[in-house]
Protein backbone atom coordinates (compact mmCIF):
# COMPACT_ATOMS: atom_id res chain seq x y z
CA UNK A 1 0.00 0.00 0.00
CA UNK A 2 2.95 2.51 0.79
CA UNK A 3 4.69 1.62 -1.91
CA UNK A 4 1.78 3.00 -4.29
CA UNK A 5 1.84 5.89 -2.42
CA UNK A 6 5.56 5.78 -2.77
CA UNK A 7 5.17 5.02 -6.39
CA UNK A 8 2.26 7.63 -7.41
CA UNK A 9 4.21 10.50 -6.04
CA UNK A 10 7.35 9.44 -6.92
CA UNK A 11 6.68 9.34 -10.64
CA UNK A 12 4.48 13.11 -10.35
CA UNK A 13 7.91 14.33 -9.36
CA UNK A 14 9.67 13.06 -11.67
CA UNK A 15 6.92 13.94 -14.69
CA UNK A 16 7.41 17.63 -13.21
CA UNK A 17 11.07 17.47 -13.81
CA UNK A 18 12.06 17.41 -9.94
CA UNK A 19 15.62 15.21 -9.36
CA UNK A 20 15.31 11.98 -8.10
CA UNK A 21 16.48 13.13 -4.81
CA UNK A 22 13.56 15.67 -4.62
CA UNK A 23 11.10 13.23 -5.83
CA UNK A 24 12.60 10.58 -3.19
CA UNK A 25 11.77 13.12 -0.82
CA UNK A 26 8.69 14.28 -1.23
CA UNK A 27 7.20 11.08 -1.67
CA UNK A 28 8.61 9.78 1.61
CA UNK A 29 6.94 12.61 3.12
CA UNK A 30 3.51 11.67 1.44
CA UNK A 31 4.27 7.85 2.68
CA UNK A 32 5.02 9.10 6.16
CA UNK A 33 2.17 11.59 6.68
CA UNK A 34 -0.18 8.47 5.19
CA UNK A 35 1.53 6.01 7.95
CA UNK A 36 1.13 8.69 10.27
CA UNK A 37 -2.73 8.96 9.72
CA UNK A 38 -3.07 5.49 9.54
CA UNK A 39 -1.31 5.02 12.89
CA UNK A 40 -3.47 7.31 14.63
CA UNK A 41 -6.50 6.02 13.13
CA UNK A 42 -5.12 2.86 15.18
CA UNK A 43 -4.54 4.83 18.29
CA UNK A 44 -7.58 7.19 18.48
CA UNK A 45 -9.90 3.56 17.91
CA UNK A 46 -7.94 1.90 20.86
CA UNK A 47 -8.11 5.36 23.46
CA UNK A 48 -12.30 5.82 22.34
CA UNK A 49 -12.46 2.05 22.87
CA UNK A 50 -10.08 1.52 26.47
CA UNK A 51 -9.10 4.48 27.88
CA UNK A 52 -11.42 6.92 29.75
CA UNK A 53 -11.41 9.68 32.21
CA UNK A 54 -8.85 12.43 32.70
CA UNK A 55 -6.24 10.42 31.29
CA UNK A 56 -7.70 9.62 27.82
CA UNK A 57 -7.36 13.79 27.54
CA UNK A 58 -3.82 14.44 28.59
CA UNK A 59 -1.89 11.23 27.55
CA UNK A 60 -1.26 11.81 24.16
CA UNK A 61 -0.31 15.12 24.50
CA UNK A 62 2.07 16.02 26.93
CA UNK A 63 5.60 16.26 25.69
CA UNK A 64 5.49 18.45 22.06
CA UNK A 65 9.48 18.38 21.82
CA UNK A 66 9.12 14.74 22.26
CA UNK A 67 6.94 14.42 20.07
CA UNK A 68 8.76 16.23 17.30
CA UNK A 69 11.63 14.61 17.97
CA UNK A 70 10.22 10.97 17.64
CA UNK A 71 7.97 12.34 13.92
CA UNK A 72 11.46 13.74 12.63
CA UNK A 73 13.27 10.46 13.22
CA UNK A 74 10.24 8.48 11.81
CA UNK A 75 10.49 10.69 8.63
CA UNK A 76 13.87 9.77 8.28
CA UNK A 77 13.33 6.50 8.54
CA UNK A 78 10.58 6.45 6.07
CA UNK A 79 13.11 8.40 3.57
CA UNK A 80 15.68 5.96 4.21
CA UNK A 81 13.39 2.78 3.96
CA UNK A 82 12.99 4.19 0.43
CA UNK A 83 15.97 3.25 -1.45
CA UNK A 84 17.26 3.58 -5.08
CA UNK A 85 17.32 -0.08 -5.49
CA UNK A 86 13.75 -0.47 -3.59
CA UNK A 87 12.76 2.52 -5.80
CA UNK A 88 14.09 0.56 -9.43
CA UNK A 89 11.60 -2.82 -8.16
CA UNK A 90 8.68 -0.97 -7.28
CA UNK A 91 8.97 1.30 -10.99
CA UNK A 92 9.47 -2.12 -12.02
CA UNK A 93 6.59 -3.63 -10.02
CA UNK A 94 3.80 -0.55 -10.79
CA UNK A 95 4.92 0.53 -14.12
CA UNK A 96 3.66 -1.80 -16.64
CA UNK A 97 0.29 -1.06 -15.36
CA UNK A 98 -1.66 1.11 -17.03
CA UNK A 99 -4.15 0.91 -13.77
CA UNK A 100 -1.92 3.03 -12.24
CA UNK A 101 -1.59 5.69 -14.47
CA UNK A 102 -4.97 6.53 -14.84
CA UNK A 103 -6.55 5.64 -11.24
CA UNK A 104 -3.67 6.34 -9.64
CA UNK A 105 -4.58 9.55 -8.06
CA UNK A 106 -7.71 8.22 -6.61
CA UNK A 107 -5.99 5.51 -5.21
CA UNK A 108 -3.16 7.36 -3.59
CA UNK A 109 -5.93 9.83 -2.34
CA UNK A 110 -8.38 7.36 -0.84
CA UNK A 111 -5.74 5.74 1.42
CA UNK A 112 -4.62 8.91 2.86
CA UNK A 113 -7.60 10.31 3.16
CA UNK A 114 -10.79 7.98 3.68
CA UNK A 115 -8.79 6.99 7.38
CA UNK A 116 -7.84 10.64 7.71
CA UNK A 117 -11.93 11.09 8.07
CA UNK A 118 -12.24 8.13 10.29
CA UNK A 119 -9.81 9.85 12.55
CA UNK A 120 -11.69 12.94 12.43
CA UNK A 121 -15.07 11.15 12.79
CA UNK A 122 -13.61 8.66 15.84
CA UNK A 123 -12.02 11.93 17.67
CA UNK A 124 -15.13 14.04 17.44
Amino acid sequence: MYDLIFYYIYRQQINKGNGKFSARYNASIIVFIAISIHVGVILAIIRETFVTGELAKDSLFRNKGLQALFALGFMHLVYRLFTYKRIEKIENKYSESNFFESYGGWMTAALIFIPMLAFIIILS
